[in-house]
């Protein structure tokens, strides 16, 4: 087929529990900006699992982040933080809905938190 190029439709990948676990966390509160280690906290994840997830959700813009205000750390007495925060919230919330989708037809178990509509 010289000259005719065949299109194949990208699959959109399904995100894994721990990365609805993240998304369950903005969603929550959708204004919070939170930082890596409180979000390794919260959703129980090792930072080798977290910190790529989050940069793949800065890539689908989902997330934003920005480094913290060097005042307000030196003022914490700590280094400035990456902060990151839900850009997405439209999106989060269909990839949750397809996630939760997902899991209801397999008969998997849900995540702990509430699921938003």
């Amino acid at each position: 087929m010289h000259g005719r190029f065949k299109l194949v439709a990208r699959r959109k990948r399904r995100i894994s529990d721990e990365t609805a676990a993240v998304l369950v966390l903005f969603l929550d509160d959708p204004g919070k900006e939170r930082y890596g280690r409180e979000i390794a906290i919260e959703t129980k994840l090792k930072s080798g699992s977290l910190y790529p997830m989050l940069r793949r959700l800065e890539n689908r813009e989902i997330l934003v982040s920005a480094w913290e205000d060097l005042q307000d750390a030196v003022d914490g007495g700590r280094r400035p933080r990456r902060l990151y925060s839900l850009r997405g919230t439209d999106e989060a919330k269909s990839l949750l809905a397809e996630w939760r989708a997902a899991q209801t037809s397999s008969g998997r178990s849900r995540i702990g938190g509430t699921l938003p509509a």
